[in-house]
């Protein structure tokens, strides 16, 4: 299987932004859940901003670092060296961060996909398998993503299949 699809810099910008700019959070806390990043440096600092932000604290890069360390989880999220450098490089701006949240939960959305057609790839091979239990399944597996996905109406697999291919 190929790298899993994802954005590390439309990630950092995110992140960036909801450290930059107080309660931005509020922004993308319906939209954005910890799996829409794919680092794990990421979702540690995405975590450590949703705890903060739960708790009415602010999560600026020192509070989001000091949570990280209190935690031992700073050297898994690059430390204090790399919450900085995020700030630094990644285009942030507050105005864009809704933008850069619905890009990850698109490919949030491509990752799911993918994984499903996977798994329907992997369920064609097996040859004891009839036709119609293969394509239940599969309609089965797409349709269950439709729905983790909050669309109102249902794609058809064929659909979901050239967009993942």
């Amino acid at each position: 299987m190929n790298t899993p699809i994802h954005n590390l810099q439309i990630e950092q910008a995110v992140l960036a932004a909801l450290m930059t700019v107080s309660n931005s959070y509020s922004q993308v806390e319906n939209l954005l859940t910890e799996e829409d990043f794919h680092a794990t440096r990421h979702k540690l600092i995405f975590q450590a901003i949703v705890d903060l932000d739960s708790k009415n604290s602010p999560y600026d890069a020192v509070l989001v670092n000091q949570w990280l360390e209190m935690r031992n989880y700073s050297e898994a999220a690059g430390g204090e060296q790399y919450i900085m450098q995020i700030l630094g490089d990644a285009p942030s701006s507050f105005y864009n961060l809704v933008s850069y949240a619905e890009k990850l939960k698109d490919l949030t959305t491509c990752r799911q996909v993918e994984a499903e057609a996977m798994k329907v790839i992997n369920h064609a091979r097996n040859l004891t398998v009839s036709r119609g239990e293969l394509v239940q399944n599969a309609q089965t597996a797409f349709a269950d993503l439709n729905t983790e996905s909050g669309s109102e109406s249902l794609f058809h697999i064929h659909d979901a299949a050239s967009n993942t291919f």
